[in-house]
């Protein structure tokens, strides 16, 4: 990504929230990261126009992966995100969250995989 990309996508959540502050490129990079790298073109297509906000670090044990707890368990209807996230990167005002959960233990070792959670998802809570 270009500098001068960058310095538009900034300008771009600036404009959108109305907080200055909240500009941080270094924040929307990281999410596009995820976007850019780790989806479908589907869900690129419809999540890279919007704000997204990476939710990895937990209470008490910050981003430490043996520590993080939060899990997804899968249905019939899809999965299911059980746990607690903090320090969520452009929580105030995403439209999606990019949360990290434990999908399964092998060999005593915990294997995670990254959901797309749209703002507005039955079950999500933002404090």
């Amino acid at each position: 990504m270009s500098y001068a990309a960058i310095a538009r996508e900034k300008a771009e959540i600036v404009e959108r929230t109305g907080l200055l502050g909240e500009g941080d490129a270094g924040r929307k990079v990281v999410a596009r990261f995820f976007l850019d790298g780790f989806v479908t073109l589907e869900q690129r297509e419809r999540w890279l126009p919007h704000v997204a906000a990476v939710a990895i670090s937990e209470p008490r044990v910050g981003a430490h992966p043996k520590l993080l707890s939060t899990r997804a368990e899968e249905y019939a209807d899809g999965y299911r995100i059980f746990g607690e996230k903090a320090w969520v990167t452009n929580g105030p005002f995403a439209d999606v969250f990019i949360v990290l959960a434990i999908t399964s233990i092998e060999a005593g070792r915990k294997r995670y995989s990254a959901f797309l959670v749209p703002r507005g998802t039955s079950g999500l809570e933002i404090d």
